[in-house]
Formats: C-alpha cells, sequence, structure tokens
C-alpha cells in the first residue's frame, strides 16, 4: 500500500480486495500508523495477509503479515536493498542467493513442528504479529500483536458467552469467504470442521460474503 496514492499494491488474498481496501486504506492513512506507536493499528486487522507500505517521503518501508503469520513473507535486508517474497525458493532463485538450507528449519520440519526459519539460510522468515521497519538509516523489527494470557472476558450471563463466541467465530469464518470464485471446506467428519462448514454455507447462502459459493471435499 502506497499511503500517499492510497493504492493497494498486492496483498496475495482476495478478500482484502474485498473487504480489506477501506481498512487498508484508512490504516495506510491513520497516524496510528507509525513506527512511535509500533504500529499497533495492525492489531485491528482481522484475517491472514503480508502485506507492504511504502512510505514516499520517508523514503520508509513497512513489511508485515498477520498475527498468527498464517501467511508467510520472507525478507533479506543489505546495506543497499531489501528485498522481499511470499515465498522463500522464490526470493532466493531470483535474487541469485545461496541455497544452503537452514538447519533449525529442518529440524523443526523433522519433529513436525511449525518453524520461525526460513528454509533457506540467506533469508529470514517475518515471525506472525511482527512488522519489519526499515528506513535509510535502520531497520528494526516490532512485535504488534501477540497472546495476552491474562486477558479474561465476565459476562453475568451464560448466554453472553454463547454469543460473543458465535460472533467471534462467524467473523473468523466470514474473512475467508471474500473471494470472487467457489470456496472449498475441507470435511473430516468432526466437529470441528463441521461446524466451520455449516456457518461457512450460512454466511454465503444469506449473502453476507462476496463468494458465490461453497465447495466441500473430504
Amino acid at each position: 500500500i502506497d499511503s500517499e496514492k492510497i493504492r493497494l499494491l498486492k496483498a496475495g488474498k482476495p478478500y482484502l480486495e474485498h473487504l480489506g481496501r477501506e481498512m487498508f486504506r484508512d490504516l495506510a492513512r491513520s497516524k496510528r500508523f507509525t513506527p512511535t506507536n509500533k504500529v499497533k493499528g495492525l492489531a485491528k486487522c482481522v484475517g491472514d495477509f503480508a502485506l507492504a507500505f511504502w512510505e514516499p517521503g520517508a523514503r520508509r518501508l513497512i513489511l508485515c503479515c498477520d498475527g498468527m503469520g498464517r501467511r508467510p513473507l520472507f525478507y533479506r535486508v543489505t546495506r543497499e536493498t531489501v528485498l522481499w517474497a511470499s515465498g522463500a525458493r522464490a526470493l532466493v532463485e531470483g535474487a541469485g542467493l545461496s541455497m544452503v538450507l537452514d538447519d533449525e528449519h529442518i529440524a523443526d520440519f523433522l519433529c513436525n513442528r511449525p518453524s520461525a526459519h526460513s528454509p533457506f539460510a540467506a533469508v529470514s522468515r517475518l515471525l506472525g504479529g511482527h512488522a519489519l521497519i526499515v528506513s535509510p538509516d535502520k531497520s528494526e523489527l516490532v512485535r504488534y500483536w501477540s497472546f495476552d494470557p491474562n486477558h479474561t472476558i465476565r459476562y453475568r450471563d451464560d448466554r453472553d458467552y454463547e454469543h460473543h463466541f458465535s460472533d467471534v467465530f462467524q467473523a473468523a469464518v466470514a474473512c475467508r469467504l471474500a473471494s470472487d470464485g467457489p470456496v472449498f471446506s475441507e470435511l473430516s467428519g468432526g466437529v470441528d470442521s463441521g461446524a466451520v462448514t455449516c456457518v461457512a454455507n450460512h454466511l454465503v447462502e444469506s449473502g453476507v460474503v462476496p463468494c458465490p459459493e461453497l465447495r466441500t471435499v473430504s
């Protein structure tokens, strides 16, 4: 997003074109989205995203991804250049970098656990909930969101918890249904995937989301 021309360059996810354009436009204009305030405005963004903000006046680049890091973003910073891509291999091959693998990433892969490392040692992975701020004189990695284990919600009536959960659940499903084509839902036969599919089908049929059709696979 160019903060002066308010131009959505490429978000990598169709729903940002439908639901996120105004949100990210406001975010780019907002004074909250500054290094001084540690880009906390990103914490209000819902869904999976990987974005690059360019501020021509300050010659500042801000790379960021969603709080959980579901939409990957890889980067390499040198004294002369900043390179980034949504795929590590594309970045390494496109920039002609070393193909040497990262040992920590391999260890995480063999243990079947998420890795905070890039598959290649020559590039880094931007962690979920973080933003990389690069200016002519420095680069800074800022954490804008994380889980708060001490945060609690208290209601007087148990039904309020049900309503709150329903709102959050529907919002989580809806932000992944903003597509101009069919969306596929994987059904395993369990309660979780069945609940997601039912809510998604309701949202599609009621016209709440742009998605025209929901299809299931097993």
